[in-house]
């Protein structure tokens, strides 16, 4: 049981900061960027008509294609199994009448198993960001920006190469909290950490994928 309450302390921590930063702000996010003409091309300057040196200017070039992003936006999935398992172990906390870790446990397992089904971690070309989903009266899922972080303040985005090093404890195969420190919000490093409410295998592949393995 020592251990159950370790990670009761742990996951009250994090309890902590994801009632105050993981709240929807109201804004939207752009599923895509804006580009100036409608069929998404971008034409060069064309010479006018009426001068009369047009004849000798060079042919007018071909529009040209957007760049392609080097990653494709991605969402990973949500999953249950932290919530379930903080669940299961108050389960077996209360059965063995051992209540000083049933409830904290009952509650966290509880609260993660609410924020599993809002919480997502957004990947797009440059950066990770934490977001929440909102399904609308269509039944398609809407993500917005979550509140800035509790702790240093600003948007809950990191660029990949801020991050400095990320692991999972207690493994890629078991993954409870995800752990990474990047320099973006502080030179010096600032240090997070996250419960894995989702596949934990997509977000490490992803991961692994978009920032490389940097373990400290």
């Amino acid at each position: 049981m020592k251990n159950a309450l370790i990670l009761c302390v742990i996951l009250l921590l994090l309890v902590v900061s994801l009632v105050s930063s993981f709240q929807p702000s109201g804004r939207k996010l752009l599923g895509a960027n804006i580009s100036l003409q409608s069929s998404g091309k971008i034409f060069a300057a064309q010479p006018s008509k009426n001068n009369i040196f047009s004849f000798f200017t060079s042919p007018k070039p071909s529009p040209t294609q957007p760049q392609k992003p080097k990653f494709p936006t991605l969402t990973v999935p949500p999953n249950y199994n932290v919530a379930l398992g903080c669940l299961a172990i108050a389960g077996v906390c209360a059965v063995t009448k051992n209540y000083g870790a049933a409830v904290p446990l009952g509650f966290i397992g509880s609260f993660l198993y609410i924020q599993t089904g809002k919480i997502r971690f957004l990947f797009d070309d440059e950066a990770i960001e934490v977001v929440v989903s909102k399904k609308a009266e269509s039944g398609e899922e809407k993500l917005s920006q979550t509140r800035e972080n509790f702790a240093v303040g600003g948007r809950n985005r990191w660029k990949y190469n801020s991050i400095t090093d990320w692991f999972f404890i207690p493994s890629k195969e078991f993954p409870v909290l995800v752990y990474f420190n990047e320099n973006q919000t502080s030179p010096k490093g600032q240090i997070h950490f996250f419960p894995v409410l989702m596949n934990g295998k997509t977000l490490y592949e992803t991961m692994a994928e978009r920032i490389g393995v940097k373990r400290p």
